[in-house]
């Protein structure tokens, strides 16, 4: 009889605020609230890696999840690759829709309102990069990093036409109209565009081609912005340079002119650009690729007459130069005399991604800004009164709101689930997070405790010890969000690697790179009350009891549920099997040809599983220490290996990003879970085994749930060739287009 095993399918994402795109602000007033009890500050629209987020800015609460497709693991979902990742975001707020696009280069059109796609659109064969609607939201063009540009039709569904002329990834799309052309509802017939390929195009839309090119910058171009009144254009490069070019597409000869460049204060490059007008004059900024983000102000044309006049008198006055030198000299600085630096954001915990303007009115100017380390910082700027004669150096910048509590600023490296399977505990760099697994939120944080190598709950689910890559091992209170205990010198200062609580919950062993393991207990003391000579409290505090000393560094360890046995793996290539009680060398488990990076024992003591990063995991008896089987499980390092419990299947996760179902008495691989986008660092299998979390590099922390569908090997093989035949056909097609249409998808013709 065929055996077959329960399908593990993802139940969930979190954790994750803002991933690899732009975000996009919706002020409160604006028609695409998707609550009616919507924040007065308004909403923020993320990426969240294959899902668009929709947060209360000023609450920091998660209103809306967009998602479509099965989840990762299901029958009808992908093996081999993980969901594409929203990489691009466009919002249209006339109608509420909001274009995304995606790393495979297909496009999704979402209502926001029903939280549902309307149209597909696939033409582009790798990552969007650039979207933009036009005037009237009727018609979408996007750019790609296969360096086409595809001008889509929203009425009809379909793709008008395909633009080449670039060479690289295409970073800045704007459309433009004739100035004689002021009805919103007619069609714009260019665009302007700028690449990598370091070059500006201008396209008539009309013609369908190309019909200016300049060379923009020395080296990349990285982005493109119109002023409110589209006749100034504003281009970024590598360099700290803004270059300014002016728009007359009535000049038949010249319809793009250089106008000059104008040197930001900022030495890194400009990754995006956008314009305000307000009644105090017309704003913009850039968006720099370290932590800062500079604002500027164009002069009007009666304060650039003023300049000029006090600039011409200058210059005859002190320098004693001609009329024809002074008409020079004001033609080189007129981007410098347009140009007036108001006011510079900074952001001290990470760098920017992408920014784009909040709130603004005549007295403020907010900017939200998205920044590299999964956060969102809402900046609050005053304009003053006098902005004409405000000092370019003061500080106007206050953060109002901040989007972090709901995620990790760093990876995630250790996690846990407390034995009632209620609370998850996770770990990275100066941060601990408790969140409740129904809700998903996040109930505590701790901050400032040191970069989390390994955590583990005590029985009960109220203490959780952690260790740290400093060398101080914590108890940590959850009830009272204190740390009740620290030993800063657990292991001589070095790095905690692995933390065990034997199966009765009375002892804790740590792992640490000093090569030794040392078994701690959990005690109560008395501590005198400061201030007082005979008053105690009792305090729980942990004490060292012994230590096993290896020869070399530990790097995990794993005590077998009859508490008989007590399993270290090295970075030597072994795996060293002691007697619990007494210490006493048992078995070497030699085979692997790089460092153990995880180990695993069987409910019943038999066996036990090992991971390396030689991409292989061996399953060994535990009466003899022989190898049963050795696999190649993984495409680079095996972080971690966990048995099912009461079970002899297990999971793998890996550095090649995905997850993998085993049963470990055939030693065939029962399913393949692809989800997470980068690196997976670590996983929990709750005591139940109903459901199992995993954390990567991507912030993200996934539960996968066991359900009452069933898998049979044979068929997931099968499933896994037609995905891989299918995958090779797709990339042998010849040919820019696709000429299959469907009802759910359009395809450019």
């Amino acid at each position: 009889m065929v055996k077959s095993y329960q399908r593990y399918e993802q139940l969930d994402v979190f954790g994750v605020i803002a991933s690899n795109s732009n975000s996009i602000f919706v002020p409160s007033t604006s028609s695409s609230s998707s609550s009616s009890s919507s924040s007065k500050a308004g909403q923020l629209i993320t990426a969240g890696l294959e899902e668009i987020l929709i947060w209360d800015i000023k609450t920091g609460t998660l209103i809306k999840k967009l998602k479509e497709g099965s989840n990762p693991g299901a029958l009808d979902s992908n093996t081999q690759a993980s969901p594409s990742q929203v990489v691009q975001l466009c919002h249209e707020p006339a109608s509420n829709i909001l274009a995304a696009g995606y790393q495979d280069g297909s496009i999704k059109i979402w209502d926001i309102t029903s939280g549902s796609v309307i149209i597909n659109f696939t033409g582009h064969k790798s990552a969007i990069s650039q979207l933009k609607f036009d005037r009237s939201g009727t018609r979408l063009v996007s750019g790609s990093k296969d360096t086409t540009i595809i001008v889509w039709d929203l009425v009809g569904e379909v793709g008008l036409f395909k633009l080449k002329g670039h060479t690289d990834e295409i970073t800045g799309l704007e459309f433009l109209a004739e100035p004689e052309n002021t009805n919103l509802d007619e069609l714009e017939d260019w665009l302007i565009s700028v690449s990598k390929d370091k070059l500006i195009k201008l396209w008539d839309l009309k013609a369908r081609q190309c019909i200016e090119t300049h060379v923009a910058h020395s080296g990349e171009c990285w982005s493109l912005s119109l002023n409110t009144s589209k006749e100034l254009c504003f281009t970024t490069g590598m360099e700290n340079q803004l270059k300014v070019w002016s728009i007359d597409l009535n000049n038949e000869e010249n319809r793009i002119i250089e106008l000059g460049t104008y040197e930001k204060k900022s030495k890194a490059r400009g990754l995006n650009i956008e314009f305000k007008n307000t009644s105090q004059g017309e704003f913009f900024f850039v968006s720099n690729a370290d932590k800062t983000v500079e604002l500027f102000r164009l002069r009007t044309d009666k304060e650039l007459a003023k300049v000029i006049t006090k600039r011409t008198a200058r210059l005859k006055k002190d320098k004693g130069m001609s009329d024809e030198e002074i008409q020079q000299s004001l033609k080189e600085s007129k981007v410098n005399m347009l140009i007036a630096p108001f006011t510079t954001v900074f952001s001290d915990k990470s760098k920017v991604k992408s920014t784009t303007w909040g709130t603004t009115s005549n007295r403020k100017l907010d900017i939200v800004l998205t920044l590299a380390n999964n956060s969102v910082s809402y900046q609050h700027i005053p304009i003053p009164e006098t902005v004409k004669k405000h000092k370019k150096d003061e500080q106007l910048a206050q953060e109002k709101y901040k989007l972090d509590h709901t995620g990790h600023r760093h990876d995630i490296r250790a996690i846990d689930i407390s034995d009632d399977d209620k609370l998850l505990v996770t770990g990275s760099t100066n941060q601990l997070k408790v969140w409740n697994i129904k809700t998903r939120s996040c109930i505590r944080t701790f901050d400032k405790i040191g970069t989390v190598l390994t955590a583990k709950f005590l029985p009960g689910g109220t203490l959780v010890v952690i260790g740290t890559k400093e060398g101080v091992l914590s108890l940590v209170d959850l009830a009272s969000s204190s740390i009740l205990h620290s030993i800063d010198d657990a292991h001589s200062g070095q790095r905690i690697l692995s933390i065990e609580i034997t199966p009765d919950g009375k002892s804790i062993l740590t792992g640490s790179s000093d090569k030794s393991v040392r078994f701690w207990e959990i005690q109560v003391e008395k501590e005198l009350v400061p201030g007082t000579e005979d008053r105690f409290v009792n305090k729980l505090q942990l004490n060292h009891t012994r230590t096993l000393e290896l020869n070399d560094e530990v790097l995990c360890i794993k005590v077998s549920p009859d508490s008989k046995l007590l399993s270290v793996g090295l970075i030597d290539n072994t795996v060293k099997v002691f007697f619990y009680d007494t210490l006493k060398f048992f078995l070497s488990l030699y085979g692997h040809k790089l460092p153990i990076l995880s180990i695993d024992i069987s409910f019943d003591s038999k066996l036990i599983i090992t991971s390396s990063a030689d991409k292989n995991i061996r399953i060994w008896g535990l009466d003899f220490g022989d190898c049963h089987k050795s696999i190649f499980g993984h495409q680079d390092s095996i972080m971690c290996v966990k048995f099912v419990p009461n079970s002899k299947n297990f999971f793998s996760c890996s550095k090649d990003g995905m997850i993998k179902y085993w049963d470990g008495i055939k030693f065939e691989n029962v399913q393949k879970l692809a989800a997470h986008q980068s690196e997976v660092w670590n996983m929990a299998i709750s005591s139940s085994g109903e459901f199992m979390c995993s954390v990567s590099h991507d912030h993200s922390i996934r539960i996968w749930e066991e359900t009452d569908d069933q898998v049979f090997i044979e068929e997931e093989r099968e499933k896994e060739m037609d995905e891989l035949y299918e995958k090779e056909l797709l990339e042998s097609l010849e040919g820019d287009d696709i000429t299959k249409r469907s009802e759910s998808s359009r395809y450019l013709f």
